[in-house]
């Protein structure tokens, strides 16, 4: 589809990543372009992040795309339902183009959608 073709492929390989290896996988794609300082402190907390959500929701075993928002040519959200064992959990990644690679420079996620998805988004679906 359209909104397939607008996802950067950092961001496909992660999700992949994180379906068929795990959190730390996806994180360590993900991270990779975050620079020495920024790095440690933002993985770390993401990887508390992502444990806590392991223990209450179990294994992800794969997930829907929701929403591609192209901010600009360069800046695109791409919203996700991962889908754990036990809840859904609604995920946002930010990918970043400066030049002529893209880069994470936001991942977020959630079990209320409402936290993560675009209010846009959820008023379409009523």
């Amino acid at each position: 589809s359209a909104q397939v073709d607008q996802i950067p492929g950092i961001v496909a390989a992660g999700t992949d990543s994180l379906v068929q290896a795990g959190w730390r996988s996806a994180l360590r794609l993900w991270s990779e372009s975050w620079g020495p300082l920024g790095d440690s402190a933002k993985a770390n907390r993401l990887g508390r992040a992502f444990d806590h959500l392991s223990e209450a929701a179990g294994d992800v075993n794969g997930f829907d795309l929701l929403h591609v928002q192209q901010v600009s040519p360069n800046l695109v959200y791409v919203y996700y339902l991962w889908r754990y064992n036990y809840q859904p959990v609604f995920a946002r990644i930010d990918a970043y183009r400066p030049r002529e690679d893209w880069l994470i420079v936001g991942i977020s996620f959630d079990t209320e959608a409402s936290k993560i998805l675009p209010s846009s988004f959820l008023e379409d679906l009523h």
